[in-house]
């Protein structure tokens, strides 16, 4: 093993308050284990950790939902769901892939329509992963797609087509 990377259950948010404390200094001890073949990682920051507002990086409170563009979860029943923490609750699965294939269930018109409405009410805990990934697409989406491809262009290909120059963010 060459890393490991620290979790906590974000489910139990009030535990969580609770053991703050224990926790950054166990993050403390973990890193003194890091050398030149070992590295240590945390899920979440301190700020995350610390975090008391219901807006926070782990609730879905206010958000929109773009991770289930991202990644999709087949869950033991072999149904496909947006998410890992949508495979239980009851949640409705998008389809069985014993019945139909992955690319039939992902580009169909019910799977498209269902992940509008994300997250619902089943969806009261989320990984600040997911957090930091609504951010960066919501981000993203404000700008539009002509300040998107200038963007695009200007910091990864590294060239501007003056069909794509559009005025500076402000």
């Amino acid at each position: 093993m060459d890393n490991v990377v620290f979790r906590f259950d974000f489910t139990m948010p009030e535990k969580m308050k609770l053991i703050i404390k224990e926790i950054e200094d166990q993050k403390k001890l973990a890193l003194k284990l890091e050398d030149e073949e070992f590295k240590v990682f945390f899920a979440y920051s301190k700020d995350d950790l610390e975090n008391k507002d219901e807006s926070n990086a782990f609730s879905s409170k206010g958000k929109k939902c773009y991770n289930h563009n991202f990644w999709g979860c087949i869950g033991s029943n072999c149904e496909l769901y947006a998410c890992g923490h949508r495979t239980y609750h009851e949640v409705k699965s998008f389809g069985s892939l014993l019945e139909k294939s992955l690319k039939e269930i992902w580009f169909s018109t019910s799977r498209l329509e269902k992940v509008e409405d994300l997250p619902d009410n089943k969806c009261q805990f989320c990984s600040p992963s997911c957090h930091r990934r609504d951010c960066m697409m919501k981000f993203l989406s404000d700008l539009g797609v002509d300040k998107s491809r200038y963007l695009h262009n200007k910091y990864i290909e590294r060239k501007i087509a003056p069909e794509l120059i559009v005025p500076p963010i402000k």
